[in-house]
């Protein structure tokens, strides 16, 4: 396993002061950096050679996070997506030019125009995720314009600053991949120009370093091919895990089958004994998660009853009834679990109700319609309150839509945890 420099105490000044300037132009006949869609290929290909310098984020913005971002061009949506990431740069943050390391690309797990986050293997070790705004849709769901610049510079301050926090946590390790820092490199872009020319352009492209996982990405797997109690083995595990992360201060806000490795290698063979199965499964993808205690989060004030409940119960994890509650749409699509009506929550039920690791619920399966809450452990405090309930809930972001419980056939809400 590589393990890379810790950057110095000081932090320079940010040195890529030459971004987004054009420094020469060369004839147009040369096609192989050049794409059908007017914006150059992508260049994240086998051999390509990153130099990388540490590279300290700024603080985490977009949603649910309350820091204000400025447009640098008011009239950015007039621009195309290639002049208008030439033109405005990209969140500064702070970079260490004196740690530096050089990165080889050997392989590719997902590029491409329009793709988003750029991931590929480098040195065979590890995996880059690379946030160019220049691959990014440049057109949302709604088919509006998108701010490409601002996404991608989100996607990587959000990521960063989760692993940062999960990196605390030794039980966190167990299940999502080793975080090996948040970095900058120098890309070489073109732009069409006059006269049949191409300017090129250097920019600066952020990134992250994680362990590379060999294993199998949970939306790849068919679990129509695994034996039911492997299929509830791995999607316990995969619950668990987010119960882990959670209780290391990150709800990662996005748990579903294709942010999800599955590790192992007899899993799949139906001829080895269910006892003799060993799998482990980590969670990945965070650009969308958030660190709960950091003082940008916008809606920590509506986590006063979760704190308290794990100030009652301080060894113990929430418990997978309370966050998954109505919001297993994936997995039972997918076949993980049931996809009948109040099939998941009876599965969540199955599995956890009599899990010492978790913080005790009540729930009765045969009224499924009715919330599960947290077993009150001071009921002469409850009493005092005069509380109707039977238990604790827990309080919800501010933003979340309410999905319908049992209907696994929706789209559950990207804000899918306090």
């Amino acid at each position: 396993m590589l393990t890379l420099a810790q950057p110095p105490f000081i932090f320079p000044d940010e040195s890529s002061t030459h971004t987004r300037t054009p420094e020469q132009e060369v004839s147009s006949s040369e096609d192989s950096d050049w794409s059908h869609s007017d914006k150059p290929c992508v260049p994240y290909r086998k051999g390509y050679t990153i130099t990388a310098m540490r590279h300290e984020p700024p603080e985490p913005f977009g949603p649910p996070y309350s820091t204000q971002l400025h447009h640098e061009h008011e009239d950015w949506k007039g621009l195309s997506q290639t002049d208008y990431v030439l033109s405005r740069p990209t969140i500064k943050g702070r970079t260490h030019a004196d740690v530096r390391k050089c990165l080889v690309i050997t392989s590719t797990i997902r590029t491409g125009m329009e793709r988003g986050a750029q991931i590929v293997v480098v040195d065979r070790t590890m995996v880059a995720k690379i946030y160019d705004p220049l691959y990014y849709p440049d057109v949302d769901d709604y088919g509006s314009k998108q701010d490409v610049v601002s996404e991608a510079d989100g996607d990587y301050s959000r990521e960063a600053v989760a692993y940062e926090e999960l990196r605390k946590s030794p039980e966190v390790a167990a299940v999502t991949p080793a975080f090996y820092g948040t970095w900058t490199m120098d890309v070489e872009s073109y732009a069409k120009r006059s006269h049949d020319k191409k300017t090129k352009y250097v920019r600066a492209v952020r990134f992250i370093l994680l362990e590379r996982l060999r294993g199998d990405c949970m939306n790849d797997v068919d679990p129509d091919d695994l034996r039911e109690p492997i299929r509830s083995m791995i999607l316990k595990k995969a619950l668990l895990a987010d119960a882990v992360i959670s209780n290391a201060g990150v709800k990662h806000r996005d748990v579903c089958p294709r942010n999800i490795m599955i590790l192992g290698s007899n899993y799949d063979n139906p001829e080895t004994p269910i006892s003799a199965i060993q799998v482990e499964v980590k969670v990945f993808d965070f650009n969308i998660a958030v660190a709960v205690d950091h003082p940008r989060y916008k809606n920590r004030q509506y986590l006063r009853i979760e704190k308290q409940v794990k100030k009652d119960w301080p060894c113990k994890l929430s418990s997978p009834l309370i966050t998954h509650y109505g919001r297993m749409g994936d997995f039972a699509s997918e076949g993980w679990c049931s996809d009948e009506q109040w099939g998941a929550e009876i599965w969540l039920w199955q599995q956890f109700h009599d899990d010492e690791r978790f913080i005790p619920v009540i729930w009765d399966p045969s009224d499924p319609r009715k919330r599960p809450v947290y077993q009150e452990r001071l009921k002469a405090q409850r009493d005092v309150e005069n509380s109707s309930d039977s238990g604790i809930n827990m309080d919800v972001d501010k933003d979340e839509k309410e999905s319908d419980p049992g209907q696994h056939n929706k789209e559950p809400p990207h804000e899918l945890d306090i």
